[in-house]
């Protein structure tokens, strides 16, 4: 319930991140691809996304059976007053998944460990700002990792379970849904290939000890199945889709357009500063500390388990770090089993030690709601600076936060009003009534301009910025951001 509060308050109106919008649009062509059994078309993305689009055709499907059922004509996304309200539920859902997904890894963590690692994981994953964030997000990175680190639990219960039974094949349970999983978290984000090794070893364990292959061999049917069956798309032209796939893997790790080039002197240290800067203070010291006391009780060593989980956080850390393209929100991946070590650690703390670590986290939470709410993926941690130092760092992105704020007060000067966005606009246009400009001219009469690792600091770059005469700083109109620094600024033209 905890999860669910914090996910849905006021979702819709919160953000449309920078590729919200895109995903609308290609779940609409991928639900008329299927209605018009045109199945290649049904590949609307290298990433690829099937699952978020699955997602988001349903809402839509249902949206218009109901509009035509009581309304004489469907609403679309072009309309700023019924953007909020469809992107809300369609996050909605989304976060329904998520709930789904979190309860099946809670009954497989109360299996591989007790039901007291599997109560504080919920409540860790429940409370973290930034998983908050992203989980908000009409975004494929939730999907991807949820889905994926099911998929490991649910194979590392096989294993457990296989080993407690004779030595001969079967097909359970647990075998199947991992490979469901593993196909779908591939199918929302082909990124999930790097668990690959992990599985690989798991497997390779199985006939060291067995002698048994024919279990990796149904895994792989299943989850070829699951794809072919989710994804028309490889039925109808395999060729087209794998050629697509290998080449956006080729360019993540080489070439990759989308290169942050402001971040080349992190280096390998990227993820790691990022993760100061996204993880609760709460969670990071757990995290650093169960980390200590896994190595010192040589736990890694006796816990197969463990040895997994660090496996993948290993796999994870060398090819993220070796893409060229490095992104906030990749860092999403770690949160899960550094929240498990983290859960590990705290299950075998006194009663004392563990309601005070409770208390803290529910502490926290409330200074981060009272802070950024509704944008939680916006939160830096206060422990090294927050939002200022990140922008010093250049690690701060902004992917459409509190845009949807700024179109909302900007909304009340009227439809005639003209605004020129040169920054996140299809996170600023869903929200707005009134009219865009491409460029600047003379009958602009706002402009919103928002801070970015490109963007640390405001420039006077437009004629319709002003200064402060006293102190000689940018002077905006209104501002918009987390209580402690602003981040959007809308400035009046005259």
């Amino acid at each position: 319930m905890l999860f669910l509060a914090v996910r849905l308050a006021g979702i819709g109106y919160d953000i449309s991140n920078s590729d919200a919008l895109r995903w609308h649009r290609r779940a609409e062509n991928f639900l008329t691809a299927l209605k018009t059994l045109n199945l290649k078309e049904t590949y609307q993305h290298y990433q690829p996304g099937v699952t978020l689009m699955w997602v988001d055709a349903a809402v839509k499907q249902f949206s218009t059976w109901y509009q035509l059922a009581y309304t004489a004509a469907p609403k679309t996304l072009e309309m700023a007053e019924f953007y909020p309200i469809s992107h809300g539920i369609s996050k909605g859902v989304l976060v329904a998944v998520l709930a789904g997904l979190l309860v099946f890894q809670i009954y497989c963590i109360s299996k591989l460990f007790d039901k007291k690692v599997a109560l504080f994981y919920v409540f860790l994953i429940s409370v973290e700002p930034y998983i908050i964030g992203l989980n908000r997000w009409f975004h494929l990175t939730s999907l991807e990792v949820f889905f994926a680190f099911s998929s490991l639990l649910s194979l590392l219960v096989w294993y457990k379970n296989k080993e407690t039974k004779k030595r001969k094949f079967s097909f359970p349970i647990f075998l199947l849904l991992s490979a469901i999983f593993f196909a779908l978290s591939v199918l929302s984000k082909t990124s999930t290939f790097m668990l690959l090794p992990v599985y690989l070893f798991i497997f390779w364990k199985n006939f060291k000890e067995h002698r048994e292959y024919k279990s990796f061999l149904a895994f792989a049917a299943a989850a070829i199945l699951t794809a072919l069956l989710v994804f028309p798309a490889l039925t109808a032209n395999p060729q087209y889709v794998f050629a697509r796939v290998y080449r956006s893997l080729r360019l993540a790790v080489t070439e990759d357009p989308g290169m942050f080039i402001w971040n080349w002197y992190l280096g390998p240290f990227y993820y790691l500063v990022v993760l100061l800067f996204k993880m609760s203070p709460v969670t990071l010291v757990l995290s650093v500390i169960s980390i200590w006391y896994l190595h010192r009780t040589k736990t890694y060593a006796k816990n197969f388990n463990i040895q997994v989980f660090s496996l993948v956080l290993i796999s994870y850390y060398v090819f993220l770090s070796l893409s060229s393209k490095k992104i906030d929100r990749y860092s999403l991946a770690f949160f899960p089993y550094l929240l498990l070590f983290s859960s590990v650690y705290l299950s075998r703390l006194n009663f004392k030690k563990q309601i005070f670590v409770g208390l803290a986290s529910l502490l926290f939470l409330s200074y981060v709601i009272y802070v950024y709410h509704p944008v939680y993926s916006a939160y830096y941690s206060p422990l090294f600076g927050g939002t200022k130092t990140a922008l010093k760092l250049k690690i701060y992105d902004n992917s459409g936060e509190y845009y949807a704020q700024a179109a909302e007060y900007l909304n009340t000067k009227g439809r005639d009003v003209i605004v020129y966005t040169p920054n996140n606009f299809d996170s600023f246009s869903p929200f707005y009534i009134g009219k865009f400009q491409a460029g600047f001219n003379g009958n602009t009469n706002y402009a919103v301009y928002s801070l970015d690792s490109e963007r640390p600091v405001l420039e006077p770059t437009l004629p319709c910025y002003s200064s402060n005469s006293k102190t000689g700083k940018m002077q905006s109109f209104a501002a918009f951001g987390p209580r402690n620094y602003k981040v959007v600024f809308v400035f009046a033209c005259r």
